[in-house]
């Protein structure tokens, strides 16, 4: 176990917006002790059975992401996005 008092900033969860605040923390203060704790497993031959959910980003989260230098240069735009739950009862 690792003692958080190693460290200057502890995030928890490496989801879309733990990562971005890890480097927005690292971009903003280099020299910090910085953890980053996730439940996910660190065997990439884990990740198979992990969440597999695709994520739509909003234009403003966009934005955000490249003042940080989080951003991809090299992605796809999304055009259309369709929302679904299989199995359950649509509302009109």
């Amino acid at each position: 176990m690792t003692s958080a008092s190693k460290y200057d900033i502890l995030i928890q969860g490496g989801g879309p917006v733990g990562l971005a605040c890890a480097a927005w923390c690292l971009q903003k203060y280099p020299e910090a002790k910085l953890i980053l704790v996730d439940r996910n497993p660190l065997d990439d031959a884990d990740l198979a059975s992990a969440d597999s959910r695709g994520i739509a980003l909003s234009h403003g989260s966009k934005l955000l992401l490249e003042t940080i230098k989080a951003w991809p240069t090299e992605c796809a735009d999304i055009h259309r996005v369709h929302v679904s739950q299989a199995g359950r009862f649509g509302r009109p």
